[in-house]
């Protein structure tokens, strides 16, 4: 984890609007009152994730927004959970009060020329009202109504606020139960024999492949420990897929029935690049429903190779999901690198990386044409030993953020 003009099918962005720069422009009131797909290259961001009451806080936010804007980025991600606004689905229950906090922060990124990337599909276990099975809810008709429902909801709310642009998030989407523990539910197991009787009606295809011996009324999908074969891994995410594939066009319908002119984007963390999949395999319908295709990379610290190799790795991933999907336009909606809290030493260590990541990843996404989000501005969870915030507990600046403020006025236009 996390957010205007519609554009059709096959819309190419300009790339060379990268170019235009990260800062807003001084002297032009407005510069963020029209999102369009076209100002997607130049998006500088940084995720927002704040809990408890301080998640709505518009007097908050407000302090958080000038901090950003004062180092560089133009645009903040907010994310959005379905159980903040709506608490229960039956009978329906509704937080209108939060929804105008929404708002308030929305039209306080407004007033500082920056745009708002409102991510709001988190539906997954621990994010959904009460009401729902979220184990399983996309495999059921009445929670989909739901969360199409919330959807419209959220977009018209945000409607005429020219600032805003919407994320469709499938990590988020999708519960950790048919992620990871498939096997757990029936309706999982069902859909998965489902997807692979239309990929091949032959089981001697699939024991093949796997090395089993299954028949369909045993076939099942297996949790993500007992995943030992490379190709059962990837087949299990072309399952995932292919629900991704049948959930996504109704959503951005729903999104856009709420607010005609909104961008909406798929940000996809399902397909790793490596897998031997090809686009019709992946999350995104094709021709595609959305504006833009959103990928992730966060640094991994087993890398060998370390720094460098995740610099490569995060190019391949770019060039990859261009050659997936040629003729969407490409965003990075998640970027990182966790930082060690204790001890002090391993964590100056750590922060000295993470700026050097960051700095440097930023700059390849930059010439590539394509915007990012950073994974995130003080969102620094208590009782967790690592850390992805530009923010210390104490306050102060890490040198990842005062090296992104260089380097983001270094390279403006």
């Amino acid at each position: 984890m996390g957010i205007t003009s519609r554009r059709g099918p096959g819309f190419r962005v300009t790339y060379l609007a990268a170019a235009i720069g990260v800062l807003s422009t001084a002297g032009r009131p407005g510069w963020a009152v029209a999102f369009t797909v076209a100002d997607l290259p130049r998006v500088r961001c940084v995720s927002n994730y704040l809990f408890g009451e301080q998640a709505l806080d518009p007097a908050a936010w407000q302090r958080d927004l000038d901090r950003m804007k004062e180092n560089g980025f133009n645009t903040v991600w907010v994310v959005n959970v379905w159980a903040d606004y709506e608490p229960r689905v039956e009978p329906e229950q509704w937080r209108e009060d939060r929804v105008e906090r929404l708002r308030e922060i929305c039209a306080a990124a407004q007033a500082r020329d920056m745009w708002v990337a409102l991510a709001l599909a988190y539906v997954g276990e621990g994010w959904g009202p009460e009401g729902l099975d979220v184990p399983v809810w996309p495999l059921l008709e009445d929670a989909r109504r739901h969360h199409l429902a919330f959807l419209r909801r959220m977009a018209a709310a945000t409607a005429n606020i020219g600032n805003v642009f919407y994320l469709l998030c499938t990590e988020e989407i999708l519960p950790a139960t048919l992620l990871y523990r498939p096997n757990e539910r029936a309706e999982c197991v069902e859909s998965f024999r489902r997807w692979a009787r239309d990929v091949n009606p032959d089981i001697n295809y699939w024991n093949g492949r796997w090395g089993a011996e299954y028949t369909w009324e045993t076939l099942t999908p297996v949790d993500i420990e007992h995943r030992p074969r490379w190709q059962l891994w990837a087949d299990h995410q072309r399952w995932c897929g292919w629900l991704m594939r049948q959930i996504v066009p109704p959503m951005v319908a729903a999104v856009r029935e709420g607010n005609p002119n909104a961008v909406v984007g798929l940000h996809d963390f399902l397909v790793p690049i490596g897998l031997d999949l090809t686009a019709a395999d992946g999350a995104l319908p094709l021709p595609s429903p959305c504006d833009f295709y959103s990928i992730g990379y966060y640094y991994d610290h087993g890398l060998a190779g370390g720094l460098e190799a995740n610099l490569a790795a995060l190019r391949e991933k770019v060039q990859a999901t261009r050659q997936l999907y040629p003729d969407v336009p490409l965003f990075c909606g998640e970027l990182g690198l966790d930082v060690r809290k204790q001890p002090a030493a391993d964590r100056q260590r750590d922060e000295e990386l993470q700026a050097q990541f960051l700095a440097q990843a930023t700059d390849h996404l930059r010439k590539a044409g394509a915007g990012f989000s950073i994974w995130g501005w003080r969102t620094v969870v208590a009782h967790e030993p690592r850390t992805h915030s530009l923010i210390r507990e104490d306050g102060t600046d890490t040198p990842a953020l005062t090296e992104l403020r260089k380097h983001f006025l270094a390279t403006r236009h």
